[in-house]
């Protein structure tokens, strides 16, 4: 992991104050972060336009319209790195519009439901809290022994059945808890290898290149 979304972050800030809209802001980040790919073949979630706005937005750096807030920008922009970032990782911590699960690759979401992703969030966070600092620590089995001890972090019982979400690739209903891995799992996963490999919290590793985390 590094710092490298400080960079993304200013480049992002930068155009936005140059007034570019959302075409421009795709392609342009399309050449320097890579466009956005299917992460079963790849080891991790490189960051998105809409990643980044939105982390920029739990910081509170832009106003309604996404043009950034000149004094706030400019003390983000003035800060030693490891503070800056320490800012963004904060902001997002504690953001209730930073919402992963809408985020995840390959599903869609329909009807008015809401989930509480600062919850779920903590909840993340805090089995991750468990695991010795400095230790390789494999993806699955960590997911895997949460659907043990504490399957509904997220949801309760009538929930698996209240929201409504697809699977992109097949079109099928992830409907009922026998779809646990479709979406906690996926979001355990996303959380770890996006907003907090982004924010250098957590290192990441493969068995070989290109191959899945």
């Amino acid at each position: 992991t590094n710092d490298s979304i400080l960079d993304h972050t200013c480049t992002l800030l930068a155009a936005l104050r140059l007034g570019y809209d959302r075409n421009q802001l795709e392609a342009i980040a399309a050449e320097w972060l890579g466009a956005p790919t299917d992460t079963s073949a790849q080891p991790y979630y490189p960051p998105t336009v809409e990643g980044l706005i939105n982390l920029l937005n739990s910081a509170e750096l832009l106003s309604e319209d996404e043009i950034p807030k000149p004094e706030l920008t400019r003390s983000f922009l003035e800060a030693e790195r490891g503070e800056a970032l320490r800012q963004l990782y904060l902001s997002w911590k504690n953001s209730s519009g930073f919402n992963e699960l809408r985020m995840i690759p390959n599903l869609v979401f329909e009807g008015k439901w809401q989930n509480d992703a600062q919850k779920s969030r903590q909840g993340i966070l805090d089995f991750l809290s468990k695991i010795p600092t400095k230790t390789w620590w494999n993806i699955d089995s960590f997911i895997y022994d949460i659907k043990l001890q504490n399957p509904d972090f997220q949801r309760h019982a009538g929930e698996y059945d209240s929201w409504y979400i697809r699977s992109a690739d097949t079109h099928g209903s992830l409907r009922g808890f026998e779809h646990w891995d479709d979406i906690e799992g996926a979001l355990i996963r996303f959380t770890l290898c996006a907003p907090l490999h982004w924010l250098g919290i957590v290192d990441l590793a493969s068995a070989k290149e290109s191959s899945p985390i």
